[in-house]
């Protein structure tokens, strides 16, 4: 998984506003929900399931936005009442506490995401819990759907007066309180400057990202590269970042535009699946808090790919199961469902990749458009049908926009091999009578093109030697 998480506390902000922002990275067609969770009591004793253990169960819990994969209990990122968001990363840290494939009697990082929504009212109490839950569980299991991938994790935390940095390895963690910004990615950062620790390191202040981090995956992961980019462009706008600032760095693909039909790595923020492994994730969902001194506004795109999609706004208050069901359908699953927001994106993000560059360019254009006016209303004094209105109609415009017909003309080449990738996501998500065909006479012509420069070395040796 390549996730990337940044916060920008108020001092760093144009307004003083404090903007927490993550892009989930996951695989292409694990569909991810926006679910609320109502504050709930719960009998003494009981025990809570998550996705590969069990727990104890505590009596009260908060009500929480969780933006969730559809097969697993926890979540990527979220917010709760209290205005505590927290996202986590998956980090190589092997080289500390080596990694234990073990899918019994484990946590997930999106697990322990969860439960700290569920369970704390500040930051700092966050990083109580995680560690916690470090002490008396073990954390790890396969993350993925498709596959296998463990890690150990790395967790950023806010609430309305601080933000914190947790990174683990095995039941080892460190603690470090944000100053002014933060951006975390797929690889340990703190050092020895942390400010708090497990106690298996309280006697010895090691060099925590040094002692951990697995050099091989960690570099092929590429996390430092994007932490690198979007620590540029925050630290360019420190003092006057804003809100935009935060769109803009989810939906950054290192200054220029995606194109499928150029090899691409996992350098960019905004990340669309290509045609190898070195790139087989999407970005699956992305959302942004804005708090200001007493309250706090979230921005989502429920859907993948940040640089085609609108972000909407939801306000806590006005947050129910029913509520996101009127504005997204139901919630998704592994199969292409036209009735769902997440699904219906996902056709149109893949439909899009195959029209011309002009077309893309005119379609994020009007997108754009319409989220400027969706952020001036936003920030207007409404009541609070209106400002219902204005999340429903976000919604409604963002679909309607994806109705546009031109992208249902292809004509942009791309690699063979990408479109093989794309017909076979496309096949297993139960979709490829909904898209237009991704091979093209420019596909076969490459592939063609490569077979005679194979072959012409291959015919010669076989005549030298016949």
């Amino acid at each position: 998984a390549s996730c990337d998480t940044l916060l920008a506390l108020r001092d760093a902000t144009a307004d003083g506003t404090i903007i927490f922002g993550k892009n989930s990275d996951r695989e292409p067609n694990e569909a991810q929900s926006i679910q609320f969770y109502p504050r709930q009591t719960h009998p003494r004793g009981s025990i809570l399931r998550c996705t590969l253990t069990s727990i104890p169960q505590v009596e009260s819990t908060n009500a929480i936005l969780l933006c969730q994969p559809y097969w697993m209990w926890g979540g990527e990122m979220g917010v709760n009442e209290h205005g505590v968001s927290i996202g986590n990363e998956a980090i190589f840290t092997y080289k500390l506490a080596p990694l234990k494939k073990s899918n019994e009697g484990v946590l997930l990082g999106m697990d322990i995401v969860r439960l700290v929504l569920e369970r704390c009212s500040t930051a700092r109490q966050a990083v109580d819990l995680i560690a916690e839950m470090l002490r008396d569980y073990d954390q790890g299991g396969n993350g993925w759907l498709d596959g296998e991938l463990y890690y150990w994790n790395a967790f950023l935390i806010c609430d309305f007066n601080q933000g914190w940095m947790v990174e683990t390895s095995g039941k080892h963690w460190v603690a470090k309180q944000v100053q002014s910004m933060a951006s975390i990615s797929n690889f340990s950062q703190i050092g020895s400057d942390w400010d708090l620790s497990s106690s298996s390191l309280d006697s010895n202040r090691i060099d925590f990202s040094r002692s951990a981090n697995d050099r091989f995956y960690t570099f092929f992961g590429f996390g430092r590269q994007r932490q690198c980019r979007s620590k540029k462009l925050l630290l360019g706008n420190l003092g006057t970042f804003k809100l935009n600032d935060m769109f803009d760095i989810l939906r950054d693909h290192e200054g220029g535009c995606h194109r499928p039909s150029l090899f691409s790595l996992n350098s960019s923020w905004c990340m669309h699946f290509g045609a190898g492994p070195l790139r087989h994730t999407s970005t699956t969902n992305s959302m942004v808090v804005e708090y200001t001194k007493n309250s706090f506004l979230i921005w989502i795109t429920g859907s993948s790919s940040p640089c085609l999609s609108i972000f909407k706004p939801m306000w806590f208050d006005l947050l129910s199961s029913d509520a996101l069901m009127e504005c997204m359908g139901p919630s998704p699953t592994s199969q292409f469902d036209e009735k769902t927001y997440w699904w219906k994106h996902e056709l149109f993000s893949r439909q899009i990749m195959l029209t011309s560059a002009s077309v893309r360019n005119d379609i994020r254009s009007r997108m754009h458009r319409s989220e400027r006016d969706i952020i001036d209303m936003a920030r207007s004094d409404m009541t609070r049908d209106e400002r219902w209105d204005l999340m429903k109609r976000s919604f409604q415009e963002s679909s309607e926009l994806m109705d546009d017909s031109r992208i249902h003309q292809v004509r942009d080449h791309v690699g063979l091999m990408y479109a093989l990738n794309m017909m076979r996501l496309n096949a297993r998500a139960g979709m490829s009578d909904r898209m237009s065909s991704p091979i093209q006479l420019g596909s076969i012509i490459s592939i063609g093109a490569w077979v005679i420069f194979c072959a012409i070395p291959i015919m010669a040796m076989r005549n030298k030697y016949s």
